[in-house]
C-alpha cells in the first residue's frame, strides 16, 4: 500500500474488501483494510494447502488457484469463488464456497461454472454469473458455446433463481443484435457482471448487466421484463454499479481497445456514467440505444479518464478490471486487474489518494 494523506484524516473514505494472493507464499489472501487508518482489520485464514486437499486439486489448479470477488456477511462469513484453470475433484466447474470467519469451507455450491463478479442486494441476496453445461449449450449449430446467465442465491448458496441471456433476448427480439455484433462467434454474450438494485417504494428488483461483447442491459427481475438496451456506448466494459437509488444514473467501468487505436495500439480504461435513464418500461416496451451519443436519446454521458496522471500511471487493464465514481463525483476507484493495482483518485485535486501493487 501506498497512502498519500495521513492516518485518521479522511475518516468517510471506507474500508476495502482485498483479494489477491499473498505476496510472502501465494495463499489466498482476503482480508479488510480500514483506508482511514491505513490499516489491516482482520485477515481470514484460509490456507492454500487446506484447499488443495479438500478439493483434491491438480498441479495446474494449484498454480491459478484464486479466490476471487469476496462478499462478507452480516455474521461474518464470507462467499467467494475458487477460480482456477481445471476444476475440482467434485467438478470441472468453478464452484462457490462459504467460509466461516476462521476460514472453515461451510457450503460449496457447483450447480454451475461461476465466473466474474458476485453482488449482494439489500435483503442479502447473492448475484453471480454462470455458464451452462453441455445441456445449457446455446441453441445454435453456428454458435455452439455454453449458455450465460446469471442466478440468484441465499446467504447458504441455495439457488433461488434463475435467468438465461438467451431467453431474455429472445423475449425482447435482441438475440440477432448480440451476434450480429460479436466477432467472437463462440463467445456471443460473455456476461461480466450483474448488480441488483431493490426499488424502496415498490420492493421490486432490478439489475444492471454488462455484456462484454454487446453492451448494457437493464432488467426487472420480479416482472421479469427488459427496461433497456444500450449497445455501442462503451468498449468491452466490465463493472456496472446503479449510482441512484431510483437506477436512473449507472457507472460503468470502461476498458476500452486498442482496436479503435489500431495505429499506436494504445487505450486507456475510463469510467463511464450515464444518467437519465429509465426505471421503468415505456407503453410496455423497453427502450433501446445505440452509439456513444446518448444525449441524442435525451440521455446523459459523461467519461471520466486520468489524462492528469503520467501516461504511464493511467490504468490500462485489457481484461476483467472494476471500477466506479463516487456519489458526489469526487472520488474515482479502479481495480486494475491486469496489472495488481488498487487506486482510489480525488477527481477535484487530480492526484491518487492511495494504492496498492501486488508483486506476485
Amino acid at each position: 500500500f501506498s497512502f498519500e494523506y495521513e492516518p485518521g484524516t479522511k475518516p468517510d473514505i471506507g474500508f476495502l474488501i482485498l483479494a489477491a494472493p499473498d505476496p510472502s507464499n501465494g495463499d489466498p489472501l482476503i482480508s479488510i483494510w480500514d483506508l482511514n487508518k491505513q490499516e489491516e482489520v482482520y485477515n481470514y485464514p484460509i490456507s492454500k494447502q487446506y484447499l488443495i486437499e479438500e478439493f483434491n486439486l491438480s498441479r495446474r489448479s494449484q498454480q491459478t488457484l484464486r479466490l476471487k470477488h469476496p462478499i462478507i456477511l452480516s455474521d461474518g462469513s464470507l462467499i467467494t469463488y475458487l477460480h482456477n484453470s481445471a476444476g475440482t475433484n467434485r467438478s470441472s466447474r468453478v464452484p462457490l464456497i462459504k467460509f466461516d470467519s476462521c476460514g472453515n469451507i461451510l457450503k460449496v455450491n457447483d450447480d454451475y461454472h461461476y465466473h466474474h463478479s458476485l453482488e449482494i442486494d439489500k435483503k442479502g441476496y447473492i448475484y453471480a454469473q454462470i455458464k451452462g453445461d453441455n445441456q445449457k449449450k446455446f441453441k445454435s449449430k453456428k454458435y455452439n458455446k455454453a449458455m450465460e446467465g446469471f442466478v440468484i442465491l441465499d446467504k447458504d448458496l441455495n439457488i433461488v433463481n434463475t435467468f438465461w441471456l438467451q431467453n431474455i433476448m429472445e423475449e425482447n427480439k435482441i438475440l440477432s443484435d448480440a451476434l450480429i455484433r460479436t466477432e467472437y462467434k463462440y463467445d456471443p454474450f460473455h456476461l461480466n457482471d450483474v448488480h441488483p438494485l431493490i426499488d424502496e417504494l415498490t420492493g421490486e428488483t432490478s439489475v444492471f448487466m454488462s455484456l462484454r461483447q454487446f453492451g448494457l442491459l437493464g432488467f426487472n427481475v420480479t416482472r421479469n421484463k427488459l427496461i433497456w438496451s444500450i449497445v455501442g456506448a462503451t468498449e468491452a466494459q466490465h463493472d456496472i454499479t446503479p449510482i441512484t437509488k431510483e437506477g436512473d444514473v449507472i457507472s460503468i467501468f470502461n476498458n476500452g481497445t486498442p482496436n479503435n487505436n489500431l495505429i499506436n495500439n494504445y487505450f486507456e480504461n475510463s469510467i463511464v456514467l450515464i444518467s437519465n435513464l429509465p426505471v421503468d418500461q415505456i407503453d410496455n416496451n423497453p427502450s433501446y440505444f445505440f452509439g456513444r451519443n446518448l444525449k441524442a436519446f435525451g440521455l446523459g454521458f459523461e467519461e471520466y479518464k486520468l489524462d492528469f496522471l503520467p501516461k504511464e500511471k493511467r490504468p490500462k487493464t485489457a481484461t476483467q478490471g472494476r471500477g466506479k465514481i463516487s456519489q458526489d463525483r469526487r472520488n474515482l476507484f479502479i481495480e486494475e486487474t491486469d496489472e495488481g493495482r488498487l487506486i482510489e483518485v480525488d477527481l477535484n485535486r487530480q492526484r491518487i489518494l492511495w494504492s496498492y501493487i501486488n508483486k506476485t
